[in-house]
């Protein structure tokens, strides 16, 4: 959340909505190691999340590289969206990798989190890891289904312009 200066953005935060967990690592691999860490959740706490998510990009300012960091940054960001998800987190929410720490309890056991670490400057995937994300890529629209105001397509509908009185 906020490092995406040159993708297409939904807001002008650069924030990434909507986008996918390959391009992104892609993206990161000539910068840093990254580690990806999947969290079993629920689809009510998927959608709290996403929720959190969106409402963040579009009421908060962009994230800045300045004093306010230590309490405005990416990880502070998705640590709020997992609190909005009811999942339990522990230690300084502003420290990079701390949402990845969470785990989700059920009836006392804890699930151990899928972690792929991405080294920077790595050449690929392994087809284990590609299934892995899989799951958090966008679904393509199906060929045999036209684009919206395409013939047999999904209507787009607009509505009359309201004109004034003299």
């Amino acid at each position: 959340m906020g490092n995406a200066a040159e993708e297409r953005q939904q807001d002008r935060n650069n924030n990434i909505l909507g986008g996918g967990v390959r391009d992104y690592l892609e993206r990161e691999i000539p910068r840093r190691d990254t580690t990806l860490t999947i969290i079993k959740t629920t689809a009510a706490q998927d959608a709290a999340a996403e929720n959190a998510l969106i409402d963040m990009a579009k009421t908060r300012p962009m994230l800045q590289s300045d004093a306010n960091l230590a309490a405005d940054n990416c990880s502070t960001r998705i640590n709020e969206a997992l609190d909005a998800a009811g999942i339990a987190g522990a230690g300084n929410p502003a420290i990079p990798g701390s949402a990845g720490l969470r785990l989700k309890v059920d009836g006392g056991l804890q699930e151990t989190p899928t972690v792929i670490e991405v080294p920077k400057n790595s050449t690929g995937f392994l087809s284990s890891e590609l299934k892995a994300i899989q799951q958090f890529e966008p679904k393509p629209r199906p060929a045999n289904i036209p684009p919206p105001g395409a013939a047999g397509g999904t209507p787009i509908v607009t509505m009359p312009m309201k004109t004034r009185r003299p």
